[in-house]
């Protein structure tokens, strides 16, 4: 019992200085951390999780089928677990990132119905809605758009 006990704090700690490698942008020293943890102690969904998804955000370009991997380990972990806001922000991130802005919006939203004042949730639902916002409405801009585009 004493060594499981162990291996959990050592994880927790590994964990710990995996997420500030990944905000931090050291996604590759992040990766390794991660898988180190899940394997650790398995039954975490939160280390499943991140090394699902930095799996996935390596792999995509270079290998597609560990990056589908990935991917598919970050969605299956979610969906097994009921409290796990951390991970409905990574699925979010990586639908955005398939172009997939519907779904991802979903997913952060999933993910603040979890846990409210979730920030990584709430900046990148912010992020959909300026980048929204932001989106031209107006085929013809510019100079000639004055010219010959729609009249309001």
């Amino acid at each position: 019992a004493m060594e499981k006990v162990r291996a959990i704090l050592d994880a927790e700690s590994d964990f710990k200085r995996a997420l500030s490698d990944f905000y931090a942008g050291r996604l590759a020293q992040a990766h390794e951390l991660f898988v180190k943890c899940a394997e650790r102690v398995p039954e975490e969904a939160e280390f499943a999780a991140y090394a699902g998804y930095t799996t996935w955000r390596i792999f995509t370009g270079r290998d597609e089928i560990r990056a589908e991997a990935g991917g598919q380990r970050l969605m299956d972990t979610v969906q097994n677990s009921e409290k796990l806001d951390a991970g409905w922000v990574l699925v979010g991130l990586m639908q955005r990132s398939r172009g997939d802005e519907q779904t991802a919006r979903q997913s952060f939203i999933n993910a603040l119905k979890i846990k409210p004042s979730n920030p990584d949730a709430l900046r990148e639902l912010k992020r959909l809605e300026a980048k929204k916002q932001s989106a031209p409405t107006d085929v013809m801009g510019g100079f000639f758009g004055k010219f010959f585009g729609k009249k309001k």
